[in-house]
């Protein structure tokens, strides 16, 4: 199999669940790792969460949010990708909707 890269998008059942940013670190890159050395690819695309208010706390999504962006900073092949502050994006109050998606893919395509 040979990829160019991974879209992933992940996290807010996290944040929900009260993950801390250490374990979310952790977990997050450990199945980069593993992917990796299972079937290798070139770049690794981390969509952030929606913006969204309504988080059980908003510390949970910022720990989710900082842990995606340290794994990002910290390895040079994984991608950090914006999807903050997509105004009216968010379809079932936790999921981006298709407007939402659309824009997280144009950013990706930014990223690329």
């Amino acid at each position: 199999l040979n990829l160019d890269g991974i879209i992933w998008g992940q996290g807010e059942g996290d944040a929900v669940a009260g993950t801390s940013e250490s374990a979310y670190n952790t977990h997050l890159t450990d199945t980069i790792s593993i992917i990796d050395n299972a079937i290798g690819f070139t770049k690794w695309f981390n969509c952030s969460m929606p913006d969204y208010t309504g988080w059980t706390t908003q510390g949970n999504w910022e720990a989710i949010d900082d842990a995606q962006q340290a794994v990002a900073s910290a390895n040079s092949k994984v991608f950090y990708v914006s999807g903050n502050n997509i105004a009216g994006a968010v379809g079932d109050e936790v999921h981006y909707d298709l407007a939402g998606n659309e824009t997280v893919g144009g950013n990706i395509a930014g990223a690329v």
